[in-house]
């Protein structure tokens, strides 16, 4: 939320040129770290996560409104193009609602609060929950370059069940539609999961033996 409310204060109050020219800079060099940086400074992951998610959210709301300001200071032609533009958003938007009620799309958030480890060690990993059911999520464990996802379903009582996915993106939020499509170049499962899991946390084994857990 920090990084939200810094974002918006510099969108607004910055001229507009520099406002989404400042916004796309930093969310790009944001986004390249965040995908790059894993358990590899040790004890100063935290002290570079924390500080670049932030001013990621910081970057992209300036991008948004730095946008958003530019539109509304255009020509005629610019207005013309974002009308038709908001419109077609608006189509794809009822398709979308369409297709989430008649539960053919469902919606994940990521978890801002989320907290991955790899054999006790902190990873830039991320966490998406189910947004109408909290019994389904996905975790995500970064490499240098490259991320890992595993679907997490927790029934309750019972043992979780875990199973390789296709790579999440770090996006705040993604849809899954109504095929399950499991990663092509996953094994099939060479170690037990041994899972575990709490009101506040998952933890199981990944494909490569080493234990990851996720906590939110």
């Amino acid at each position: 939320m920090a990084g939200l409310a810094a974002g918006a204060y510099c969108g607004l109050r910055m001229p507009v040129r520099m406002a989404w020219r400042s916004g796309l800079a930093i969310a790009t060099v944001t986004w390249l770290i965040l995908g790059s940086v894993t358990n590899q400074l040790g004890a100063f992951t935290n002290a570079v996560l924390l500080p670049v998610s932030w001013l990621c959210e910081a970057g992209a709301i300036m991008l948004a409104i730095g946008i958003a300001r530019v539109l509304a200071g255009a020509g005629p032609m610019a207005r013309a193009i974002g009308a038709f533009a908001a419109a077609g958003i608006a189509v794809s938007a009822l398709a979308i609602v369409y297709s989430s009620v008649n539960g053919y799309t469902v919606w994940y958030l990521a978890i801002p609060t989320a907290r991955v480890t790899v054999d006790g060690e902190r990873n830039s990993g991320y966490v998406h929950m189910n947004a109408a059911a909290c019994r389904t999520l996905y975790v995500t464990r970064r490499g240098f370059w490259s991320a890992e996802s595993y679907r997490v379903y927790v029934p309750g009582e019972r043992p979780a069940f875990i199973e390789r996915s296709f790579p999440i993106p770090r996006f705040p939020v993604f849809a899954e539609g109504d095929i399950q499509r499991r990663d092509p170049f996953a094994h099939d499962q060479p170690h037990e999961r041994n899972p575990k899991s709490g009101p506040a946390f998952v933890e199981f084994t990944a494909d490569d033996g080493r234990r990851v857990r996720a906590e939110w």
